[in-house]
C-alpha cells in the first residue's frame, strides 16, 4: 500500500487492526476481530488502517499474505475524505489498479451532504464515471441511494434506479462520515 499513499503511513495518529476471516459458501466472513498480525498466518485476513478517527483503507489478503480480490471485494478499497467527511470509496485490484468491483459493478462511491454534515445521497459510478446502470432482473448495487432523517440513529434509505424511478424503501441506520457503515457494507465488519 504504500505507493498508494506513502505519507499516510508515517501519521503519529494511525491505527491498524486487523481481523480473520473465514472461507464459507457465501464467500469470507469475519471470523475473529482485532487480532494480532502474528494471528493472521496461514488465514485470510482483513488490514484496517485508520488515520485519525477516519477508516482510511481495508485491504483483503489470502492464507499466503498476498492481497487477494474476492467475488464480492477487491484487494483495497481507499477511503478519500474532505473536511473530515467521507466523500469518495475507491477500488484496486491486488496489483493495486483501479477496477470496479466485479459482483456488483461499481468504479466509486460518492457522497453528497446537507447543511448539517449528514449524508443525503450516494451515487455508484462505473470506471467511465457515470452511474451503474441498474439491472431489475438482478438484485444489485442501485446507481442512487437517498437517505431521509427521522431520528439521530434512524433514516429511511431511498434506491433509485438510473431513472429516478424509487426500487425500494427500507428504514435503516443513519450513514456516517467516517466510513464505518460502508465499510459494514462492503467488508461484512468492522474490527
Amino acid at each position: 500500500m504504500i505507493g498508494l499513499f506513502p505519507i499516510k503511513i508515517y501519521c503519529q495518529n494511525t491505527v491498524i487492526k486487523y481481523s480473520l476471516l473465514k472461507e464459507t459458501d457465501d464467500g469470507l466472513k469475519v471470523e475473529k476481530k482485532n487480532v494480532t498480525i502474528s494471528e493472521t498466518k496461514n488465514h485470510f485476513f482483513e488490514k484496517y488502517v485508520y488515520v485519525g478517527h477516519n477508516l482510511d483503507s481495508v485491504c483483503l489478503y489470502d492464507k499466503m499474505g498476498n492481497l487477494y480480490d474476492g467475488l464480492y471485494q477487491n484487494a483495497i478499497t481507499i477511503y478519500e475524505y474532505s473536511n473530515n467527511k467521507l466523500t469518495f470509496v475507491k477500488l484496486f485490484n491486488k496489483n493495486r489498479q483501479r477496477v470496479e468491483n466485479g459482483f456488483w459493478g461499481y468504479w466509486s462511491i460518492e457522497y453528497l451532504y446537507d447543511t448539517k454534515g449528514r449524508i443525503t445521497k450516494e451515487i455508484n459510478r462505473n470506471k467511465n464515471n457515470v452511474p451503474v446502470k441498474y439491472n431489475y432482473n438482478i438484485d444489485m448495487v442501485a446507481p442512487y441511494l437517498e437517505y431521509e432523517y427521522l431520528t439521530k440513529d434512524s433514516c429511511i434509505e431511498k434506491d433509485f434506479d438510473n431513472n429516478h424511478k424509487l426500487i425500494r424503501e427500507v428504514r435503516c441506520a443513519c450513514p456516517d462520515t467516517s466510513g464505518t457503515r460502508l465499510s459494514q457494507y462492503l467488508t461484512t465488519n468492522l474490527p
